[in-house]
């Protein structure tokens, strides 16, 4: 019998960080009871040097259909701690225009692929 699994050594393992939290639609003004879940992984761009980079997703509650929402950088700071970063970026993606237009373009969609 063949092994279930590929040679772990010719395998690529990296760690990295992530926040997530849950917003109701009718935070974003829309009126319906969604709960919708951001969830967003960063770390050292590896096109930007010297800045962070988040990229947030979001899916309905307990759907298994997420979506691309944003990307936001944030200047690096020597010695911060993982927890500091995602609390800038988690910032900086509150405070992003394309963050609130593009979530709310992807609850839209959710809710009209109910229909």
């Amino acid at each position: 019998m063949d092994t279930p699994f590929p040679d772990y050594v010719q395998v690529d393992f990296s760690l990295f960080n992530g926040f997530k939290f849950k917003l109701p639609a009718v935070a974003m003004g829309i009126d319906d009871p969604m709960i919708v879940e951001i969830a967003a992984e960063f770390g050292e761009s590896a096109t930007e040097p010297g800045m962070l980079l988040a990229q947030a997703w979001a899916r309905e509650q307990n759907s298994a259909t997420s979506g691309f929402i944003t990307s936001v950088y944030v200047p690096a700071k020597v010695n911060e701690s993982p927890a500091e970063q995602g609390e800038r970026l988690f910032r900086a993606l509150n405070e992003s225009q394309d963050f609130t237009e593009t979530l709310t373009r992807f609850i839209h969609l959710m809710i009209n692929s109910r229909r």
